[in-house]
């Protein structure tokens, strides 16, 4: 091996899942690397809380692995990660048909099995909506798809959801809610920014297969597999927020320059900010990006998003995998089953704000289930409108309002709030709430197309390259994505010489 003197340097702008691929990738090949990230700790919107002692470590970000015909899939079979059971939801319904599975959508007060043949005709009518988006033309660069057989429709004919919604003439309110709350929330994003065409696109591009899959020792182990990849010339520094990228393609020269007025140089950078932060425009480029990044840039949007997860004393619910809800705070429920025998494969993606939330003096109450008792857990997911309306509240807050809707959906006359009663204690991160992140993956945009993805991801001459879930052309919006580009983008640097 060379001095790492004489090697080729790179700086790569976030120590998140596609900052630490691209780095652990480069610094395979011999490149003397530099991750900088401005969190204190690292794993980007891979966060994990340790969880109760009884219970394994709890992802309050990224969770499952999407797909079992992925490269993270086959991953975690090399390694030997143990995957829990797998959850389906409504657009795998609409792919891949019925499945013997334990999902359930919950509408107007009732839990419903996800089933193409409901008896409930809204959510019925909800699957023939989503058919019909995912059957709908979409542009496509020239040759990129030339199996798709659809006529293809100018941008000019694209609309947003709710614009599709409201001309169809035959969506009843009923059947509103349920795609709001079903459709956007897996989507992150709300009805009139979701676009019709990216929506159809997504869907005919995802080559992933269906099923999602939660590792059991969480997705820490993802960070700890790169951490180990990365070479003597790699460094890592946290606490490290980029505001200025200087870029000089004649000399080949990159500087960063953080909050601090500290400055890195290397040859080349890779830029893996998540899109919130590229929109928000709080890291200055110079000389600026190129107008067709730029314009793609606005034109992709990035919601937040919010989980909770809750212990209880007792379980009160039925085996389930999934709940899809088309109202309510939370818009996904999930049972969290009990991988107690897994501890944190690493420390450094920990969230330093994440104390054990109880409500009325339950501490000590608490404390006496810290055996292998009142280890049951249910998870609540929200995205979009409904991560927007919870901004600003406190945790406190946010869990009250979870335990009131699972009340609503498994109370008994006999026992009406059963989540209240067993509760014990909460974690959750709401993701408005870090500064350096400010969402949850990018969405289906309205006004956007594939050209736009590819606008993200191109490099800037030979100096700035750019990765992570929103540059990815064909499966955005999960962890596989921004592993996928961070190698990518590490391979265009080695090219560029």
């Amino acid at each position: 091996m060379s001095s790492t003197n004489n090697r080729r340097s790179c700086v790569v702008i976030g120590a998140g899942a596609a900052g630490l691929s691209a780095g652990a990738h480069l610094s395979q090949h011999g490149f003397n690397v530099t991750i900088v990230e401005a969190n204190d700790r690292l794993g980007g919107r891979i966060c994990q809380h340790p969880g109760w002692p009884t219970w394994g470590p709890i992802d309050l970000g990224a969770e499952y692995i999407h797909g079992s015909k992925t490269n993270l899939f086959e991953l975690a079979k090399r390694e030997g990660w143990q995957l829990g059971d797998s959850i389906y939801t409504f657009e795998d319904l609409a792919v891949k048909g019925d499945r013997n599975g334990r999902d359930y959508i919950h509408h107007r007060g009732r839990l419903y099995k996800m089933t193409r043949e409901s008896e409930c005709k809204d959510i019925v009518n909800t699957l023939k909506i989503l058919e019909d988006i995912n059957g709908l033309p979409y542009a496509y660069p020239d040759n990129a798809h030339p199996a798709k057989a659809s006529p293809v429709l100018s941008l000019d004919a694209d609309m947003s959801l709710k614009d599709y919604l409201d001309g169809r003439g035959d969506v009843t309110e009923e059947v509103r809610d349920l795609v709001r709350g079903v459709i956007c929330q897996e989507m992150a994003v709300s009805m009139s920014l979701c676009g019709i065409q990216e929506l159809a696109r997504w869907s005919d591009c995802w080559v992933c297969g269906t099923d999602n899959y939660r590792m059991k020792g969480g997705y820490c182990l993802l960070i700890k597999y790169f951490l180990d990849q990365l070479g003597d010339g790699a460094k890592v520094k946290t606490s490290w927020p980029v505001t200025q990228v200087f870029y000089n393609d004649d000399e080949r020269k990159v500087k960063v320059v953080n909050c601090h007025g500290d400055v890195l140089t290397a040859e080349t950078a890779i830029i893996t900010l998540p899109h919130s932060i590229l929109r928000a425009g709080d890291v200055s480029f110079i000389p600026p990006l190129p107008d067709r990044k730029l314009s793609a840039i606005q034109k992709i949007h990035m919601e937040s998003s919010h989980k909770i997860c809750c212990r209880f004393r007792k379980p009160f619910w039925p085996d389930f995998g999934v709940i899809l809800c088309s109202s309510g705070f939370m818009g996904q429920i999930h049972e969290e089953k009990r991988f107690s025998s897994y501890s944190m494969a690493t420390d450094v993606a920990v969230a330093k704000d994440s104390s054990i939330i109880t409500l009325g003096g339950k501490e000590e109450e608490e404390k006496k289930y810290d055996d292998e008792s009142g280890c049951y857990f249910i998870s609540g997911y929200q995205s979009g409108e409904s991560a927007a309306k919870s901004e600003g509240m406190t945790t406190e807050e946010r869990t009250k309002k979870f335990l009131a809707q699972l009340d609503e959906i498994f109370g008994s006359p006999e026992c009406p709030t059963p989540a209240t009663d067993s509760f014990l204690g909460s974690v959750g991160k709401h993701w408005s709430d870090e500064p350096y992140i400010r969402g949850a993956y990018i969405s289906p945009s309205v006004g956007a197309s594939e050209e736009d993805l590819r606008s993200l991801a191109a490099s800037v001459g030979q100096s700035l390259f750019f990765a992570g879930e929103g540059t990815s052309l064909d499966m955005p919006a999960c962890v596989e994505a921004a592993v996928n580009t961070g190698k990518r983008a590490a391979e265009q640097v080695m090219q560029s010489y």
